[in-house]
């Protein structure tokens, strides 16, 4: 199966890169009558914006994470349950993140942050 990038849909539409992020991200910089047709073309396509990609553009990503130290503790679970459906709701992404007994959670945390830009950290240690 072949995947359909930005490039594919700007070429399609006979626009550039950029004035397909700009239609994506509803930008009020582009004209309406291209905004439509570039946002058509993505659905025709069944194109899907690459996180990774924009976020190496960004200050922070729109990611809260959640960091368990005691994976096996059976009150978490009621609880992850809850956090990943409220982090949806609020159309942030959920990450899992387990951290090992013997490592720091707080040096993992800031590893975690640099490495995937968070909005957030929520610990669960036992």
């Amino acid at each position: 199966m072949e995947v359909t990038t930005i490039k594919d849909i700007a070429r399609i539409c006979g626009v550039g890169v950029s004035t397909v992020s700009r239609a994506i991200n509803n930008h009020p910089d582009i004209n309406e009558d291209t905004k439509k047709l570039i946002l058509k073309t993505i659905k025709e396509h069944n194109y899907i914006p690459n996180n990774s990609a924009r976020n190496l553009n960004r200050l922070e990503s729109n990611t809260i994470a959640v960091l368990i130290k005691g994976i096996t503790n059976p009150f978490f679970n009621s609880m992850l349950k809850v956090f990943e459906k409220e982090i949806h709701k609020k159309k942030y992404s959920f990450l899992l993140h387990r951290v090992e007994e013997q490592e720091d959670e707080v040096d993992v945390a800031l590893e975690l942050e640099k490495e995937k830009r968070l909005k957030g950290i929520i610990f669960l240690i036992r």
